[in-house]
């Protein structure tokens, strides 16, 4: 292999290496992701967005990984996933790979989510069967509680509730046998378990579940989940209009809850406890704090509900102006609920927009870059294919010259010899003949004397014709004939008589033949080719065998 296509070829390396992999980091910046999303989304998500270009920056598995993460992160972080649909290829490259269940059942796991978003529950449940049929394969039983809890929560959004039940009964078991310690995961299980029964109106069977899950944080001395349960069963005592129960299970939970942002829906539930049981001072007293921690509340659902609760009362007080207060606040806050929804979209637009902008960039410059490379290689190979074309041609040429001049030289050690031996007298007067008209033997001599070794080709076989065959081989050829005709009269015009259709070049290979000139030789008194020579030796033969003669005896092959 030359230098030229070494050189072509790692230039072509290097070429598509820096297609292909314009962000070296992405790897180590999914790992990153991959490693955070559980725990941490919110950083996951950043190391997501400082991918610009998956689709080249990553192989083919990695941008597979790169989409599940990517929906992962974002519906941790309660970002919408309705538009991912790109996920849904994930899911499909995974499982034609079958080499990774744990991967292949987040990616179904994660797809489903989407559509559930979208609201096509149907297959919303049909990725989330296939997501806990890789997951069965794993062991992983976190995974499976997962998939189980949120398959629950999907028939809940259709009202399916005691077909839910079935599901965070699953989710419970798994999280039961999680070798993590799961408790906290097992006991919100019961709670919505008892939540289902509580809906539907059972609520013997909630009170039951309600108290298994207190079992489980007693166990775990699991607070929060403690405190969430405690509440879910205060709503089901007020609802069962057990208001002594309820507030009793209300105050439990305010006592275990540590979020100090939880404290104005503890004073709104309160407030609302005390309405129901006509107990105007506690009333007057949780709706003035209710008002004094309005400020306080970041979160605008929680936000609407307290000043739809207060212009519900105030309205009920006889206050029209402050209820009516109230509730242009509480329709303002919905407004801003549904601007806040827009500034999450126009969020995600316009983060799909930088991306745009950043691989049209991108793609600008490396066009660029590729065509530029793409005409060096091109002008490189075709230099080397050139230089090879042309170097073969003048080897080729310079072998056919060498073997004419040993050609030639033979004849002339021959001619030599056949000079010096006691040849019958039509061989002597022949090759004397030669020997005097064509000076075979002086013009090698010449031909030896003249080559030299940077000579071209070309320029060597013109010395060749010129030394060996003279200015006008047409009369040389004449005189050889007549002597021809002198040692064998009769024969020639024999043979053109009863070969007339032997065309000029056969006629002379016919008579050189006679006279035991090889085909080599031939080839070289008669500036012809070695396989032309052949050629013609052979059409002679058929002429002369249709005739029916014998002649053939006479070529002496």
């Amino acid at each position: 292999m030359s230098r030229f296509t070494i050189l072509s070829l790692i230039l072509t390396a290097l070429f598509f290496y820096a297609c292909n992999n314009p962000q070296p980091e992405a790897y180590k910046l999914l790992n990153n992701a991959t490693r955070l999303v559980e725990v941490y989304p919110d950083s996951a998500m950043i190391f997501i967005d400082s991918i610009f270009y998956p689709e080249k920056s990553l192989n083919r598995e990695n941008y597979m990984r790169f989409l599940v993460v990517h929906v992962q992160a974002k519906y941790k972080t309660y970002r919408p996933i309705q538009e991912d649909t790109l996920i849904f290829k994930a899911s499909e490259y995974f499982s034609n790979k079958k080499n990774d269940s744990y991967q292949t059942a987040i990616a179904y796991f994660y797809s489903g989510c989407v559509y559930r978003e979208q609201k096509e529950y149907k297959k919303a449940i049909q990725q989330y069967t296939e997501a806990q049929k890789y997951a069965l394969q794993t062991n992983d039983m976190k995974l499976n509680g997962l998939i189980q809890y949120n398959t629950g929560d999907l028939l809940v959004a259709q009202g399916l509730f005691l077909k839910a039940v079935d599901y965070y009964k699953e989710a419970a078991n798994y999280y039961a046998q999680s070798p993590l310690d799961d408790y906290d995961k097992q006991a919100i299980s019961f709670s919505a378990i008892g939540r289902m029964f509580m809906l539907s109106g059972n609520n013997d069977s909630a009170f039951h579940y309600f108290n298994k899950g207190l079992q489980v944080t007693n166990f775990n001395n699991d607070n929060k989940s403690q405190s969430l349960i405690y509440q879910n069963i205060s709503i089901l005592y007020r609802e069962s209009k057990q208001y002594e129960e309820a507030e009793i299970h209300l105050r439990q939970s305010f006592e275990l809850n540590t979020d100090s942002t939880e404290i104005p829906r503890y004073l709104l539930n309160f407030a609302r406890l005390y309405k129901y049981k006509e107990q105007h001072d506690s009333l007057i007293l949780y709706t003035s704090l209710l008002n004094q921690s309005i400020n306080s509340i970041d979160n605008n659902a929680l936000k609407a509900s307290v000043y739809e609760f207060l212009a519900l009362y105030e309205k009920e007080r006889g206050s029209y102006h402050a209820a009516f207060d109230y509730k242009k606040k509480y329709t303002d806050v919905l407004i801003d609920i549904m601007e806040e929804r827009n500034r999450q979209s126009l969020y995600e637009i316009q983060q799909k927009y930088n991306f745009e902008i950043q691989q049209t960039q991108f793609d600008k410059h490396y066009t660029k870059t590729e065509r530029y490379i793409l005409n060096l290689i091109i002008v490189v190979l075709i230099g080397t294919l050139i230089f090879t074309i042309y170097t073969f041609k003048q080897r080729k040429k310079h072998i056919i010259a060498l073997q004419r001049i040993n050609i030639l030289r033979n004849m002339a050690d021959n001619l030599e010899h056949l000079h010096n031996t006691n040849e019958t007298i039509l061989k002597n007067k022949m090759r004397d003949l030669i020997i005097n008209k064509i000076d075979i033997i002086k013009r090698v001599m010449l031909l030896n004397n003249s080559i030299k070794e940077n000579d071209s080709t070309k320029r060597v076989l013109n010395k060749i014709n010129t030394i060996v065959y003279g200015e006008d081989f047409e009369e040389d050829w004449l005189v050889v004939l007549d002597v021809y005709n002198e040692i064998n009269p009769g024969f020639y015009e024999d043979i053109q008589k009863r070969y007339n259709n032997f065309t000029k070049n056969e006629f002379r290979v016919f008579i050189l033949s006679h006279t035991k000139f090889t085909p080599k030789e031939i080839s070289v008194v008669l500036n012809l080719t070695y396989n032309t020579v052949l050629t013609i030796r052979s059409s002679i033969r058929k002429k002369i065998k249709m005739n029916g003669s014998r002649l053939n005896d006479l070529l002496y092959i």
